[in-house]
């Protein structure tokens, strides 16, 4: 009996390193696990809900206004978003010049120009923070401001393709203060000298204020992390594709 034990504790202890090690939190073509910069991990997979759960581990669940319609995502489940719904999520502690990466799967239906993920602090000003959008002309775009200073923007130089999921990333090192955008895991644009002063709700699909558009497409894996994730090109089935590579590490 006591061989019995020893074997059975045994077992458990490889099952779980087998598990820490089988921890995705570097590589965007599996679904992500939560790690200890994660902040928010919206995953989709209980949609359609009125509720989008946070899988981070911090509680950060959103809820959507109206519920919108499930698909078949890049990775399990993702939302269908037609122009109209959005998510708000639960307040969080303000991020203020934070290293910050705020990345989706994004599968867009038309090119309007529209914020897709827009991180804010609500009151006055109510422009504080960080934001990925689309222009009309199909570029990705990450955005940023810090209290009344200038919006600064850092475009892609390519163009994000309808009816197909395409990884969009910005990336922001506050102590460097630069802002930067991947798409594949191509760092396709840069621009220094950006500030912001924080930021503490989500807002997924349209923007908190402001005259910007409404995304139009689906969504899946959105991921907001306290770390500047970095990235690294590879070659998946002949296509230039990208593989996270950790940035803290």
């Amino acid at each position: 009996m006591r061989n019995y034990c020893r074997f059975l504790t045994l077992l458990l202890l490889v099952g779980s390193a087998e598990r820490a090690d089988s921890q995705n939190v570097n590589n965007p073509f599996l679904p992500y696990d939560p790690d200890q910069n994660t902040l928010i991990l919206y995953h989709f997979d209980e949609q359609p809900s009125s509720m989008v759960l946070d899988a981070s581990g911090n509680t950060l669940h959103g809820l959507w206004t109206p519920t919108p319609a499930g698909s078949t995502g890049r990775f399990g489940n993702a939302i269908t978003l037609s122009g109209v719904a959005e998510v708000i999520s639960t307040t969080f502690p303000e991020l203020e010049d934070t290293d910050l990466t705020v990345e989706a799967w994004i599968y867009p239906l038309s090119h309007t120009t529209c914020l897709v993920a827009d991180l804010r602090s609500p009151g006055i000003p109510a422009d504080d923070g960080i934001a990925i959008g689309l222009t009309e002309e199909g570029h990705a775009f990450g955005i940023s401001q810090g209290g009344h200073l200038p919006f600064f923007i850092v475009e892609s130089t390519s163009v994000i393709p309808l009816e197909s999921w395409t990884h969009v990333a910005v990336v922001f090192p506050g102590t460097a203060a630069l802002l930067q955008i991947y798409v594949n895991g191509n760092l396709e644009a840069g621009i220094d000298g950006v500030r912001w002063r924080g930021t503490r709700k989500v807002v997924l699909g349209k923007v908190m204020s402001g005259g910007w558009g409404h995304f139009t497409g689906l969504l899946d894996e959105f991921r907001v992390s306290t770390v500047t994730r970095g990235f690294s090109p590879v070659s998946v089935n002949g296509t230039s594709w990208g593989q996270l590579k950790s940035g803290w590490e």
